[in-house]
């Protein structure tokens, strides 16, 4: 399925209540709505030194299910690649890239669960409940 110019709004806005949420305003961030790279849903590109972000929203998911909670989640998690942008960092010193990125992805498997479900959960609650 392709993304449209209102998942990327949901994407855009929930990417940057997770920055807030977390204090991670020591970068600046830009916002793409196109091609990945790595062909997932989304994906961050940080520049270190210059202390960059530029976040894609992939336009085209494939097969995958677009709605607003997977949207909100996608934008969760790549919120939480900039949580853990300088312990991925360092991770690689030590390890191999695919194995810091797996330890990455379990942390932030944690926060999916446990940060974000009940999040969106509650979220859903008060939309109902007006």
């Amino acid at each position: 399925m392709k993304t449209n110019k209102h998942d990327f709004t949901i994407f855009q806005k929930e990417f940057l209540y997770w920055v807030h949420t977390f204090g991670l305003l020591g970068w600046e961030y830009f916002f793409n709505h196109g091609k990945t790279e790595s062909e997932g849903r989304a994906e961050v590109d940080r520049n270190y030194s210059a202390k960059l972000v530029t976040v894609t929203l992939d336009d085209d998911w494939n097969d995958m299910i677009v709605n607003d909670e997977i949207i909100s989640k996608t934008a969760f998690h790549e919120a939480m690649e900039i949580k853990y942008a300088f312990i991925s960092k360092m991770l690689e010193a030590f390890y191999n890239e695919d194995l810091a990125e797996s330890m990455i992805h379990d942390l932030i498997r944690i926060d999916e669960n446990v940060i974000f479900k009940p999040y969106y959960e509650n979220k859903i609650n008060i939309e109902n409940n007006k």
